[in-house]
């Protein structure tokens, strides 16, 4: 047999699902700490999106004071505050500081709207992007899978947030080395995301290709392969045979077929990677 790489290349997937939010009170003119306090929390936002986690982590701690001054420690815009810099000390690994203030922020939000409204959401959903960061995918599970709930049973399973709630309960199902549920949480991911973007959108590829390393993770095999080959005719329709997703996933295609007993067709798609990589290469500047 072809010596060829038959570690499973898995699509990266976004697992922070709290995004970081704006405060939502309408500050009024006449109120300056409340107004100081929203400036803050925008610039440590704008510092977040530019990459600038350690100067996000620096505003955003003076942000949740102002917060505290001007709204109280019962306020929304302290829980988002709160919530916000518990996302930026995530994003740095610090998850021991990001569930600390995680977890304040979502106890602020549950006596304010209660468990059973979406707008908690999104604190539950950084709640189990922190354990997952600390490898404690139970709780992340725990977490996301609360945060599912609420937003298929308020407003229907076709909201965005939903379907990123989904994707990320198939990958922390997957490291609990539970294949099924992975694979039962993917698919909904999928179907949703085709359903929302289309059958031909790249997301969806990718969506797909995430899918078909679930099944193959459960030993189907010819599922993995099914779906692993519906993401390679979008990626190359969209992107081309030389694009990075491309050539992983086909990389992914003969680990399957490998896995399958298929090793000839293995070694042939294993072939056409190299070749692959080698012509795309071509392209990178060399400095």
């Amino acid at each position: 047999m072809k010596n060829f790489l038959l570690t499973l290349v898995m699509a990266a997937l976004a697992v922070g699902g709290a995004s970081a939010q704006k405060s939502s009170t309408k500050t009024k003119v006449a109120d300056p700490q409340a107004a100081y306090a929203d400036s803050l929390n925008t610039a440590a936002l704008d510092a977040f999106n530019m990459g600038e986690y350690k100067e996000a982590i620096k505003i955003g701690t003076e942000a949740v004071a102002a917060a505290k001054k001007a709204y109280g420690i019962g306020g929304n815009d302290y829980a988002v505050a709160l919530n916000n810099l518990s996302l930026y000390y995530s994003e740095v690994g610090d998850y021991t500081n990001a569930i600390i203030y995680g977890n304040d922020a979502l106890e602020i939000k549950k006596e304010l709207v209660g468990e059973d409204d979406p707008n908690i959401a999104p604190f539950l959903s950084n709640m189990a992007t922190c354990y997952y960061g600390l490898k404690d995918y139970q709780k992340a599970v725990d977490y996301e899978t609360l945060a599912a709930t609420v937003l298929e049973n308020q407003v229907g399973g076709m909201a965005l947030d939903f379907e990123i709630s989904v994707t990320k309960l198939a990958l922390y199902y997957s490291k609990l080395g539970n294949y099924e549920k992975a694979v039962y949480y993917g698919s909904i991911a999928a179907e949703r995301r085709k359903k929302t973007q289309g059958k031909n959108n790249l997301g969806y590829a990718k969506s797909l290709n995430s899918l078909a390393t679930y099944y193959n993770l459960a030993k189907d095999y010819k599922n993995a392969v099914e779906t692993g080959e519906k993401a390679l005719k979008i990626f190359k329709k969209d992107e081309g045979e030389l694009s990075a997703n491309y050539i992983r996933a086909l990389g992914n295609q003969a680990v399957y077929y490998h896995n399958a007993g298929e090793v000839d067709k293995a070694n042939e798609i294993a072939d056409k990677v190299k070749e692959l990589k080698a012509k795309a290469a071509e392209f990178i500047p060399k400095e």
